[in-house]
């Protein structure tokens, strides 16, 4: 149990439970956790495992990608490394996973340090060198190599704790476990992504209704990636045209000269002069998917978000917006945020 009072924190009055295992050697470490922190240990190693199904076993926690330790709070990748492969979470590689590790460079230095002729693109390179290495040079590039793969152990882990891969790689949702597991309580079949899709449609309903139009965007915006994600083209590309309106919406400009010192402002901090009061990556998408725009989802996208407190433009001047859009590849800003100035 020392990895785990490093990795968590040593605290002697915390109670320690388990966690569907009983005393099982080492691997106690992975399967008791402590009563405050169990399922923050198990996401990380799902993380982990998932960030890493394919990786070199490295010297030092400092020579991992920065991500696992400062984005996913993983502060020591290379002693949780070491531990899973004891465990048999991972196994080592073969001969076709160590080729297909190295870069088109590295295959054609092993290849002329081999004296063997290769060409082609990568899988063709991997494929010649692997049918024409000799089992010496093959048992001696397995011995100096320090890669491994996830092992059915490790496989099975991952997809036993896919929710905390799916939550960490979606943290804009703001979902937490508990979330899940509340929700499973009434509706045990649900998948992550369809209580995702619940809980962030009673958010934006809620928000909306009481006025917080900064918290409605970014849960607007969640579900036009879920959607997306989910390959429903149609209700995603719905969620970006109403943002487009509650953006337009929330900028509060008292006149001309407010709006333009903003927007010059945007363009130097971005040193892009496409950007303005509206995203440009936003407007991006919905031009890439006009072919799907009609009347109906220009309606149902407004009326997604006209139950915010004050929606200052109206369903026929947003239909105009989009369409402007449509038609120049443009929207113009100043006039339609002179209209809001206007009902301010």
């Amino acid at each position: 149990m020392g990895f785990i009072k490093d990795l968590l924190g040593n605290n002697d009055k915390r109670k320690i439970i388990g966690y569907g295992h009983k005393d099982e050697g080492m691997f106690g470490s992975l399967s008791i956790y402590s009563k405050d922190f169990n399922e923050q240990y198990a996401e990380k190693v799902a993380i982990f495992l998932h960030k890493m199904k394919r990786a070199e076993l490295k010297d030092k926690n400092e020579d991992y990608m920065s991500t696992l330790r400062y984005w996913y709070t993983i502060p020591y990748p290379h002693d949780l490394h070491l531990l899973l492969i004891k465990e048999g979470y991972y196994t080592k590689s073969d001969i076709n996973n160590i080729l297909n590790a190295k870069t088109i460079p590295q295959l054609k230095d092993l290849a002329k340090e081999l004296n063997i002729t290769i060409k082609g693109k990568k899988d063709e390179l991997v494929s010649q060198l692997e049918s024409q290495m000799s089992d010496n040079n093959k048992n001696e590039l397995l011995n100096k190599s320090r890669l491994y793969i996830l092992s059915d152990k490790g496989n099975s882990y991952l997809n036993q704790h896919s929710d905390f891969v799916t939550l960490a790689e979606h943290y804009m949702w703001n979902i937490t476990q508990k979330d899940l597991d509340d929700f499973r309580r009434n509706n045990p079949n649900y998948s992550v992504y369809e209580i995702a899709e619940s809980i962030l449609l009673k958010r934006i309903s809620h928000s909306l209704s009481i006025g917080l139009n900064n918290y409605s965007s970014s849960t607007c915006h969640c579900l036009a990636e879920l959607y997306n994600e989910l390959g429903n083209s149609r209700e995603s590309l719905k969620f970006y045209i109403g943002l487009l309106l509650l953006d337009i919406n929330m900028t509060h400009f008292q006149n001309e000269e407010f709006y333009e010192s903003y927007v010059n402002s945007v363009k130097d901090a971005y040193s892009n002069e496409s950007y303005g009061v509206l995203p440009p990556g936003i407007i991006k998408t919905v031009l890439d998917n006009k072919r799907l725009i009609d009347e109906k989802i220009i309606q149902e996208a407004y009326d997604s978000v006209k139950n915010c407190s004050k929606i200052y433009l109206t369903s026929t001047e947003f239909d105009n917006m989009i369409h402007d859009l449509i038609e120049t590849d443009k929207i113009d800003e100043k006039k339609y945020l002179k209209l809001i100035v206007n009902r301010l």
